[in-house]
């Protein structure tokens, strides 16, 4: 009777072992509900696919149009892309970016823009400059096609890569590296040298110790190393690592004192410049023009190339 006491006992015991293995499991099943739930939301919600479609294009048909009726004689030179001298050729450079009749209204009431028309040559620096509340980063947002117009059109040449950097900056729990790179292909070192201009050095010595495996690739521990001020000139170095060849910055000069403002600047205009920023001089020719459109609140006339100031007129916006 002991024998059978002390087996049944075993039994028993392997029993409750593996309810005990059910119920964890059984547990975290339940749990697993609600991300199932959040990820089926998101994969059955809208998407926005067959407008960029649309968008992508219309800019693209729009591109080729225009760029046929810039056809060009050279009587010197011949242009970058090749050919012979005085051969009629188009320049896709040449194609500027426009806004024709756009219109805009937050919520169902409140026009902010109504029939702008606005053109600007590639290889500006565009200052978007007003009052509180005049519109101006939902410009910048139109412009970098964050949203689009109720009417009208916004043309940037198709070929033409836009980047959109808002104020408040943002990081991807990732390593150092791929947040510096976001956006890249393929990473160069010469993209990543871009780093130091912005007084950066402390990052590259980051990514060193990233590489020789020194550096914990969270992002709540090696963000430590940065203060709120270097991450915000991180998220602008990660633009000119990007190098599109339109820059789109929610009043980039915001957090900075006066000695990193103007170094921004003096970066911003190189970056136009040189069609890259530490790009090499020799070749600005075979790159694609560059544009920075940024936004502020008083007008950067000293630095910018041209600018656009909203007013607001009556109970509306414009500009």
């Amino acid at each position: 009777e002991l024998g059978t006491f002390l087996a049944t006992m075993k039994a028993i015991q392997a029993i409750c072992k593996e309810c005990s293995s059910g119920s964890n499991k059984l547990r975290a099943l339940v749990a697993s509900f609600s991300p199932l739930r959040s990820v089926t939301k998101v994969l059955n919600a809208r998407t926005d696919v067959q407008l960029w479609n649309q968008v992508t294009r219309a800019r693209r048909d729009e591109g080729a149009e225009r760029q046929h009726g810039l056809a060009v004689v050279d009587a010197g030179e011949p242009h970058a892309a090749g050919g012979v001298a005085g051969e009629a050729r188009t320049h896709p450079d040449d194609l500027p970016i426009r806004l024709d009749a756009v219109s805009y209204s937050v919520g169902d009431s409140h026009p902010l823009f109504r029939g702008i028309h606005l053109e600007l040559p590639q290889g500006r620096i565009v200052n978007i400059s007003g009052q509180h509340s005049a519109g101006k980063t939902t410009l910048l947002r139109l412009v970098a096609h964050q949203i689009f117009p109720e009417s009208g059109s916004i043309f940037v040449p198709a070929h033409l890569r836009i980047l959109f950097v808002q104020q408040e900056p943002q990081l991807l729990d990732r390593p150092l590296l791929d947040n510096l790179t976001l956006g890249l292909s393929a990473v160069k070192e010469a993209d990543v040298q871009r780093a130091p201009g912005l007084g950066l050095q402390n990052t590259l010595d980051m990514l060193d110790q990233e590489a020789a495996g020194k550096l914990n690739q969270d992002l709540d521990k090696w963000v430590k190393g940065l203060t709120s001020s270097a991450i915000c000139l991180f998220c602008l170095a990660r633009a000119f690592v990007m190098n599109p060849e339109v820059m789109v910055l929610q009043k980039p000069f915001l957090p900075f004192q006066k000695e990193t403002e103007r170094l921004l600047m003096r970066l911003l205009r190189e970056h136009v410049e040189n069609r890259g920023l530490k790009a090499d001089p020799a070749t600005v020719a075979e790159r694609r023009p560059r544009t920075v459109f940024f936004s502020s609140d008083e007008d950067e006339t000293n630095f910018a190339d041209v600018v656009w100031n909203l007013e607001m007129v009556g109970d509306e916006k414009g500009g």
